[in-house]
């Protein structure tokens, strides 16, 4: 159960009021805990920081939308029914005044150096660029930079747009093009995908050799009494 004002879990049933904010609670409502809440904003409080900063520095017809879809503004041009590789959020997307996609913004912490998110990345960054859609990326690092993140606005904004053929239609394969394509996360997911395939091979040689052995060892042992009463048998004529 949590408290309906400030969201703090209620810690004893036996509680009266929120430890937090002093807010009463009612002691005659369920004390259930639900299955589904609604966040408290959509931004984190270093992304609302960041939020801001863009919003002011934002030139005059574009505006700013947080926490965005790829599916709300990307689409597929084949006819294949799952878009799963589409349901990854954006932080940001800068649209113009008809809500035409213009740039992505993506504030990165030192989670996007893990190797699964540094995947992710690699994946959101082809899609964007087959579709034609440039992404600015800014670091927490270096802090928020309100001159630098103009600038970089500006220019992105106002830079042609640039499309990569990263894709093959079929199956949604990456194009392996050596120009735009980065070998490297290329091999290291074929060596792991390997890798996988050869341990699960090798379990599954293992149990198959295993349940033989489990079936042969009763004919085994009656063969091995047979040699043994035979060889006594000889031995005592």
């Amino acid at each position: 159960m949590f408290c309906t004002k400030c969201g703090s879990k209620i810690i004893s049933l036996n509680q009266n009021f929120c430890i937090k904010c002093g807010n009463a609670i009612n002691t005659n409502v369920a004390h259930t805990q639900y299955l589904y809440e609604v966040k408290k904003s959509l931004m984190s409080n270093n992304e609302f920081n960041y939020y801001n900063c863009i919003k002011d520095v934002l030139p005059e017809g574009y505006y700013i939308q947080p926490q965005i879809n790829l599916a709300a503004f990307i689409v597929r041009t084949d006819d294949f029914r799952y878009q799963n590789e589409l349901n990854r959020n954006v932080d940001f997307l800068i649209v113009d005044e008809k809500f035409k996609p213009i740039l992505i913004i993506e504030i990165n912490d030192k989670s996007h150096l893990q190797y699964e998110r540094k995947l992710r990345d690699e994946k959101v960054r082809k899609i964007c660029e087959e579709a034609g859609i440039p992404i600015m990326n800014l670091w927490t690092s270096y802090g928020i930079n309100q001159e630098y993140i103009k600038k970089q606005l500006v220019e992105k904004i106002n830079s042609p747009v640039v499309r990569k053929h990263n894709f093959m239609k079929e199956n949604n394969v990456m194009a392996p093009d050596e120009s735009n394509f980065n070998s490297n996360l290329y091999n290291q997911m074929l060596r792991i995908k390997f890798k996988n395939a050869q341990y699960s091979s090798q379990a599954k040689l293992k149990k198959i050799i295993m349940l033989l052995f489990l079936l042969a060892s009763p004919f085994l042992f009656m063969v091995i009494i047979y040699i043994i009463s035979e060889v006594l048998n000889f031995l005592s004529k």
